[in-house]
């Protein structure tokens, strides 16, 4: 004698979920829809049909002739559910490159010129504008505003790449955005990824963040003159007197290509001139130079150069090398580590030790100068590189004895 099928309450809902299939047993979505049919009617409920939080279908006996929702039930469940295995999460571009946002790499490089494209062909406010504008002649403006406002090329740089995110992404407008902190984080990803390609992840953002409200100041003026919202994040700007151009996305690529190729170039130039005053800096130390007074003044006027450039990763290591060529030349001199350190903090100063105008003064007035210059790079700078400064690596005694400063010429 069969038992009794159990009596469920009315309107009851059992739900299957497809994931947890006993392991070895094919998935079939005709199969489980038909099973989940015969079931409704046994049990005269609602058969609810899952794959995780991917796909869900409700099924029950009325549905056993209805051939096109039960076709759309197939689909739907048919359909493969994403990966979280960041390998197959990609964004692909133009050239063939592909780049992975949870893993923070490409595969290969991804050209310059690709994300360059996809700005171009990339409309701000979603195209909500007087006329098409791209996200490229945004990125333009916003360069030859920093330009005007400084002179240092890795901010430039910086500026005119401070959207490249959105080559990627695409443009989701701000307010959206702000309630989306996933794709946030995903855009955070990649314009870490690209600073550091550039090695910009140290360049202050103020002016580029100055520039980039004016420039949106401009934009409601120009381009959306019936927007009579209050945009509170443009409260006290001022529009920039330039009228927007509106280019086509072929001119916006053309001009932001020979705008990156210009700054670029001067970037790479600047850097080679930042490392190599540093490095003449660090061979006069370490050929006894500094103990001069025409050596000194060289080294003290080089090193000055440093202190208004930006922080780059070539040029804090090179300033660790000139940092422990300064340590070691102090030490042979019969200073102290801890006396060598408190210089370079601050903590004492050169009139604690020799005259004005001995061998040894001159040196702690350069690690006095060499304190100075890198405290203001600290606060942009990794800790990392921080450690480097406070834990400098002192040379050999063999090291040390042929850079006895009683055995080096004393002229230059």
């Amino acid at each position: 004698m069969k038992s009794a099928l159990p009596t469920l309450p009315p309107n009851a809902t059992i739900v299957i979920n497809l994931e947890d299939l006993p392991s070895g047993k094919t998935f079939d979505p005709v199969v489980e829809i038909h099973n989940a049919i015969e079931l409704s009617r046994q049990f005269n409920c609602t058969i609810t049909l899952k794959r995780g939080d991917y796909a869900s279908v409700d099924l029950n006996q009325t549905h056993a002739n209805d051939f096109a929702y039960l076709n759309e039930a197939e689909e739907l469940l048919a359909k493969p559910i994403p990966s979280d295995n960041p390998e197959h999460i990609f964004i692909s571009m133009l050239s063939g490159s592909a780049y992975y946002p949870l893993l923070g790499k490409s595969c290969p490089d991804v050209p310059y010129e690709d994300i360059a494209i996809g700005l171009s062909r990339t409309a701000r406010f979603n195209g909500q504008t007087t006329r098409f504008y791209s996200v490229a002649e945004h990125s333009l403006y916003v360069y030859q505003r920093v330009c005007e406002l400084t002179d240092d090329p890795e901010i430039a740089l910086k500026a005119l790449c401070h959207d490249m995110s959105e080559g990627f992404t695409g443009d989701l407008v701000s307010p959206l955005k702000a309630l989306i902190p996933q794709f946030k984080a995903i855009e955070n990803k990649i314009d870490e990824f690209i600073t550091n390609n550039l090695g910009l992840a140290h360049v202050d953002y103020t002016l580029i963040k100055r520039a980039d409200l004016e420039l949106l100041a401009t934009e409601k003026r120009d381009l959306k003159p019936n927007s009579n919202e209050h945009w509170h994040i443009i409260d006290g700007i001022d529009p920039l007197p330039l009228k927007i151009r509106a280019l086509s996305h072929e001119e916006a690529f053309k001009e932001f290509m020979s705008a990156f190729d210009t700054i670029y170039s001067r970037v790479q130039q600047y850097r080679f001139e930042s490392i190599a005053e540093v490095k003449v800096a660090t061979t006069l130390i370490d050929n006894g130079h500094a103990s001069t007074q025409q050596g000194y003044d060289q080294v003290h006027q080089t090193i000055a150069k440093i202190f208004a450039r930006s922080p780059s990763d070539e040029i804090i290591n090179n300033l660790s090398e000139y940092h422990a060529a300064l340590h070691n030349a102090m030490l042979i001199n019969g200073i102290n580590p801890n006396d060598s350190n408190a210089l370079f903090m601050g903590r004492k100063q050169p009139q604690h030790f020799d005259g004005n105008d001995s061998q040894t003064s001159r040196l702690c007035l350069l690690m006095q100068q060499c304190g100075t210059v890198c405290r203001q790079m600290f606060e942009r700078i990794s800790s990392d590189h921080q450690a480097k400064f406070f834990n400098p690596v002192v040379r050999s005694h063999e090291q040390t004895k042929e850079l006895r400063i009683s055995e080096l010429s004393p002229g230059l």
